[in-house]
């Protein structure tokens, strides 16, 4: 099964406070961190744009976080594509999501989720949902 390395942090873009950022036509990749790291309030919107690889999940959103993600893929993320924790508040709308390790979509503490318009396949692993949310 996939094992996280030891002691990965940071990410190739990282938002906090009551930072906001907008993407458009970008494609991103982090070696070791994850891909998009958004915390506190922190405020992102993501349109035609590529999250691929690495060995963390391509986006991670805590606390009260919100991310409005439009018409991109997420490709061969490990363990997930997007790990959401806490009040925050995802919208997933006209994706592609494809080969991540464990769940495409983890929501869990909270997190309200929406997921429309979608291709989600080839999650690799057997135990879990490929979109999981919980309270």
């Amino acid at each position: 099964g996939f094992k996280p390395p030891r002691r990965a942090r940071g990410a190739a873009i990282f938002v906090r406070g009551k930072g906001q950022l907008t993407l458009e036509r970008c494609e991103l990749s982090s070696e070791t961190g994850f891909g998009l790291w958004l915390v506190q309030r922190a405020r992102a919107a993501a349109r035609d744009s590529h999250f691929h690889g690495g060995r963390r999940s391509s986006i991670v959103a805590f606390e009260q976080a919100s991310l409005d993600l439009l018409g991109s893929r997420l490709s061969g993320a490990a363990p997930h594509a997007i790990c959401a924790r806490g009040e925050t508040r995802l919208a997933v709308r006209r994706c592609t999501i494809d080969g991540s390790a464990v769940r495409a979509i983890y929501a869990y503490h909270s997190a309200s989720l929406e997921v429309s318009d979608c291709s989600i396949s080839g999650t690799r692993s057997a135990e879990v949902g490929a979109v999981e949310a919980e309270a």
